[in-house]
Parts: structure tokens; sequence; C-alpha cells
């Protein structure tokens, strides 16, 4: 094949672009690479060449093109009904290419004619929406959205931006505009789409472009040095401007006015935008996350004090290493909606020997909306309501649904507080429901913000998270199938080649009691292992017991917990977090509790802050172990593990109220007040012993397992 390079000379503007070829393409590929850098429709395109018209079907060797030749891009005749509509596109595009020709915002009379005809062209539109349309393809049809070049503005939007971030570094007048910062957020999506899109690179660029370069490449030239100058130029500015903005304001817990939480937010639009345009060049996005993490403290101060539900923060998900554990949970809290959002009390009456039976009727039954309402539960033949019987319900459900006994999950036989879900679950017609309304409950617990000491095997979040499963995710899940699957891959590879192990392409099923064979790839049962494809093999195995034989099972439960979020799916809940993110949300296990916190979210009745029973419960609760305080929790309040933001995560204050039973008597707590009853004891000694005998009783509850 003979490669060549042309000139295509366009018929709006005068501007002639280099094509390059091969002699043997049809004419038809120079269409579409003019439709490709252009944005002309190939519909509209007619090639001249030496006084003649180019045929689609012909190739650019019969058409006598050869290297450097030029080439005339005119306007196809049309037959239409709407000749003036056509009119006014071309007068609409040969004005914008004279207006770009001028110094950038200098003639008044060219901005006032475009106009001028884009408010004729917009009344002529008909009501119609069938009429409309046929406007609208005259538009994209037309030269007109190639003439749509918006990087002049651009290029003074980003130098003023910059300017903006240097005047923060030397004036006490920190703001910074709001419609600027959000015009330069929009004038760069067409400039990287018109890069990404509409110039045949093989994604990414590299950067700087060599000086041979020609084609498509020259063309665009000018936009990518553009983009490429204004992100290295924003970002050293934005990073100077939050240093000098911490030390100045420090990173506060509470930011109190209002000016200053106005353009903190506007950061964030900054630091997205330019790591989008970091994933336009080779390299680039590398140097963007290295600075990312020398300001990973403003960074995560940022979008604690001011991300919001609306905005989407996907971009930060990959690079969680620059987020703290705080700034991670927050965002996947975020798409979680308030308790109350939806408006009303949605109420629950349940008989505790029916426990799972009737929560699932009532949780699969409730549309999403009811389920963000607030929730009132009462247990049948009992009183007792309020925020502890609510806690207790979610307690006992989640106890039930992790039970092994119910066969929808199985406990992870080196880590009996990790589950993931049963290929056999099918025992149970109604198993996906079952799926979907666990999904449904678990999302409610983390909305509620009730700990339940049940944890995630690995390749159960993986899934849900979007991620692949490797072989040291399957340690804790399957010990033995891990050290067969070790032995095979580190085996002498003469012994593997000498087929001495009899493996295929196959593995064993029980389904219904008895066991069949399946293939992991077509014509599996005749593909011997060897040392060259064990590890595909490895990893077909891994895929088949690990993620085929449950994808039915984790796609309700996704679909469950999906139901109560209020994010897109495009930015699922798990990918924001580590599993040990949701360890700490869900079980809260081997925090300890800060004694002083508790003691600053107490209040009492019947008794006072001075008195010796009180000095001694508090004497004594900081002499307990770590274990024994979580177990006093949860007699206390019915939680197992506290809040990762501690007692201001509960939703009221405890209480130690003074009780008129005899002073030998045990404590008694009234959990749905988070109250906690004593009477008041004669000696420190008779309290230790009491509250030792409480810890005791209530040490070692482990969910699915007791």
């Amino acid at each position: 094949m003979n490669r060549i390079h042309f000139f295509v000379r366009l018929f709006s503007g005068g501007k002639t672009l280099v094509v390059q070829a091969d002699s043997t393409n049809r004419v038809e590929v120079i269409h579409q690479k003019i439709s490709l850098i252009t944005g002309i429709p190939i519909s509209v395109q007619s090639l001249i060449y030496r006084g003649k018209q180019l045929q689609s079907d012909q190739t650019i060797s019969d058409c006598g093109i050869e290297m450097e030749s030029n080439l005339q891009l005119v306007g196809r005749l049309r037959s239409t009904k709407h000749s003036h509509a056509w009119k006014l596109m071309n007068e609409l595009s040969s004005l914008i290419w004279g207006f770009r020709k001028t110094e950038f915002r200098s003639v008044r009379y060219d901005k006032d004619h475009i106009e001028d005809v884009l408010i004729e062209i917009l009344i002529m539109i008909p009501h119609d929406i069938d009429e409309a349309s046929e406007y609208l393809e005259i538009f994209i049809s037309s030269s007109v959205p190639a003439a749509l070049d918006v990087l002049p503005f651009v290029r003074e939007i980003a130098a003023q931006l910059h300017h903006n971030l240097n005047l923060t570094m030397e004036s006490t007048d920190l703001s910074l505009p709001c419609s600027l910062v959000h015009d330069f957020a929009a004038f760069m999506l067409p400039v990287r789409n018109a890069i990404l899109f509409q110039v045949p690179f093989g994604f990414t660029i590299t950067f700087p472009l060599m000086e041979n370069d020609t084609g498509e490449a020259e063309y665009y030239r000018e936009s990518i040095e553009c983009l490429h100058c204004s992100f290295h130029g924003l970002l050293e500015a934005t990073l100077l401007s939050l240093g000098l903005l911490e030390t100045r304001l420090g990173l506060k817990e509470e930011v109190e006015d209002a000016r200053v939480v106005q353009w903190w937010s506007l950061y964030l639009t900054i630091l997205k935008e330019l790591n989008n345009i970091s994933k336009v060049y080779t390299g680039l996005e590398k140097v963007f996350w290295q600075k990312m993490r020398q300001v990973k403290a403003s960074l995560c101060f940022l979008v604690v004090k001011f991300a919001t539900k609306s905005e989407d923060y996907g971009w930060l998900f990959e690079h969680k290493e620059v987020m703290s554990f705080e700034v991670r949970r927050h965002l996947a809290i975020m798409m979680l909606p308030e308790v109350g959002d939806g408006g009303g009390l949605y109420c629950m009456f349940i008989d505790r020997s029916r426990l799972l039976e009737n929560s699932f009727e009532y949780i699969g039954n409730a549309t999403p909306k009811n389920l963000q309402g607030c929730l009132f539960i009462k247990f049948k033949h009992e009183e007792a309501t309020g925020p502890g019987v609510l806690r207790e319900w979610f307690l006992l459900v989640c106890q039930a649904m992790f039970n092994p006994q119910n066969a929808l999950f199985v406990a992870c036989p080196n880590d009996r507080r990790r589950f993931f879900p049963n290929s056999a679950s099918k025992v149970n017609p109604l198993h996906l429901n079952y799926f979907c309304f666990s999904g449904r409950m678990i999302a409610l617990t983390l909305m509620h913000k009730v700990q339940i000491g049940v944890v995630f095997d690995r390749t159960f979040f993986l899934q849900l998270a979007g991620k692949d499963i490797t072989l040291e995710d399957v340690r804790d899940a399957d010990p033995p199938f891990y050290k067969s699957c070790k032995e095979i891959l580190e085996m002498d590879p003469e012994m593997v080649d000498g087929d001495n192990l009899g493996l295929r392409f196959i593995c064993d099923v029980e389904s219904m009691g008895s066991r069949k064979g399946i293939e992991l790839c077509p014509n599996g049962k005749d593909t011997i292992v060897d040392s060259k494809n064990r590890e595909k093999y490895i990893n077909l195995l891994i895929k088949h017991y690990f993620v085929t034989s449950v994808a039915e099972q984790v796609a309700c439960f996704a679909k469950g917990f999906a139901d109560i979020t209020t994010t897109s799916r495009h930015q699922p809940f798990f990918r924001c977090l580590n599993l040990e993110d949701l360890d700490l949300m869900l079980d809260g296990s081997g925090n300890d509790i800060s004694v002083e916190d508790w003691k600053a979210h107490t209040d009492y009745s019947g008794y006072k802050r001075s008195d010796r029973q009180i000095s001694w419960f508090w004497k004594i609760v900081e002499c307990m172990s770590v274990e024994q305080r979580n177990a006093l929790l949860f007699f206390w309040t019915s939680i197992k593990f506290l809040p990762p933001n501690g007692f201001a995560g509960l939703s009221s204050r405890l209480y130690i109220h003074k009780s008129s039973t005899p002073y030998d008597h045990l404590p008694t707590s009234q959990t749905c007040f988070n109250c906690l009853r004593f009477p008041p004891y004669k000696s420190e000694s008779i309290m230790q012993d009491r509250l030792h005998i409480i810890t005791q009783e209530h040490i070692g509850c482990s969910f699915g397992t007791s």
C-alpha cells in the first residue's frame, strides 16, 4: 500500500485540511475522515478534483490523486421545501467562520449579526415536534456545527481563571467568581470531545506532538496544545491556592461564613475538570493524582464540607487512597436518603415467632418511597416502641438473614463474621426475592446507622463494587480451594505438562443431590491443563465458583440495595468504599469507646453528676476492656458497636436513671430510651460485680453463628 497525504479545501471559511490515506482506499474513506475532523455529515459532502466530482466507490489511485494533491469540498445541492432555512444556515456558518478570524470578541457588528440570524432561525421553527425535527436535521447536516469551535472561548476563560487563582494568593479577597468556574467546566467539555471523538488518535495523546505530525493531528494541534497548557497552569495555581487557603483558614470543623462556603466548593469543580483533562494525555493522569496526594488534607476537607448529592464524585472513586475513611464514608452515605425523606411513617407489626417472614413481607411489598420515610416497629403483644425497638428489629432480622440455616448466606471458614451468597440458595423457591429483601435491609441499616455485627466476604464485596476477583481474594471464602490452586500454579512446569494431574477445563457441580461436569470453555473436557494455560484455568474456576454460580443472587441483592439509594447506577455505593470501610460501617468491632465521649453524651435522672455512684460507674467503665465496654454498650442501647463518629452518631442521648429496686438488684436496660437503670449501690465493689455479670452475659454474641 502507498501512503500519501493531500489537501482538502473546505467550502466554508476557506480552511484547508491535511488528510492521510492509502492509495487503495475508496473515496468514501476521505468522506469519513472529513466527517470525523469537521463534523460535516457525509451526506452533504461532495469532493471535486481537477474539475470532476469524485464517486464514493472509486479508489484514490483511480481518481489520479497523488501526494500533495489539492481537492475541493463543496456542499451537495438539495431539493427541499426548507430552502430559506438552508440559506440562513449557510449564512450563519459563514458569519461564524468570519468571526473566528477576527480578534476574540472585538467586532461587535459580527456578534450582533450572528445573533440576529440565529433568532430568525429560531423564529421560523414550528411548534409541531415532527416539523421541528426537520429543522434540527438541517442544522446537523449544515456546516454550522463545524464552525462552532469554542477554543477561543476556552482559551480566554482558562486565562481569566488562572488570573483569578493568582489573585487569591496576592489579595485578602480569597473568593472565586462562580460563573467563571462553571463556564470553564462547560466550555472544556466540547474541546475534550472534539479531541477524543473527532480526531482518530490512539487513546491517549502523547504530548508534545512531533513537528512532522500532519493530517488530523495537525488540524487539532491548536486545541491539543491549548488544553495541555491550560491543565498545567491551572493545576499549579489551584494547588498553590489550596495551600494558601488552608494556611489562612485552617481545616476547621465548622465553616460559619456562607461566603467562604460558596467559593471553597468551587475548587471541587475545578479539580474534577482538571482530572477529566488529564485523561486525554499520556502520563498526565498520574501527574494529577500525585499532586492530589500532596493536598490530601485539603481535598478531604472540601469533600466532607461541601460535596452535595446532586454532583457526581465518581472521579474520586478509582483513587480512594487520596481520601480518608471519613471522606469515603461521607460520599457513600450521601448516596442514601436521609431518614424521613419519604415523608411518611411506615408501620410494621411483627410477630417474633415469624420474624423473618413478617419482615420479608413488609419490606418486600413496600415502595422505596415508603422505606425512605420513618420506620415504626411494634412487636406483637409488646408495648415498647421507639428507636430502641427499631434497632432491636434490625439486629434480629439481620441475624436471621445471615443464619446459615436459612440457606441464603454462607459464613467464611476463616472468619465467621464474614458472609457470601449461598450458591445452593435455590432450595428456597423465593430465594431471589429474599436476596432483594436482604439488599434493602442492608441499605436501611446503613441509612439508620445501625451496626449489625456482620461483614461481607471480599468476593461478595468486589462483585457489588464491579471489580474482578483474583485468587488472593478467595483465601477466606474457601481455604482448601485456595491452597489447591496455589499448588497448581507453583508446581514444576514439566510435571504439569506431563498431565500428571489429569486436569481438564471442566469443574464438578452438585445439583439436587447429583454431580455433573461443566465445561469452563468450549471443548473444555478435551482441553488439557498445562503450564501455559494453568493460570487461565484457575481464573475460569474462580469465575465459575465465586461469580457465575451466585450471579443471580448478587444481582438481586444489588437491585434491592439500589432501591433505597438515591443515586444513579453509574455511581454505585460500593465503588467508593474499601472492604475495611464497609466493615466499620456494618460491624465496627475493634473500635475502642472513648469514655470521655460516653460521659459527654450521658444525662442523669435521679442522680447528679457528682454522686458517688456515678463516679464509681465511670471509674469501673474506664478499667474495662474494649470487649467489655462494647458488651455494656450493647446491653444499654442494643447497639453492638458505635458508629464511626462515636456517640454523636446515635439517634438520642443516653440516660442513667436511679432505680427504686433493692441495692443488690442487677441494673436493667430500657433500650427504647437508651436508658440504663440501677439502684444506689452501697459500695463500688457491689456495682463492679453486677456490671461484670452483665458484660459477661453479652460478650461474644456473633450473628449467624449463635
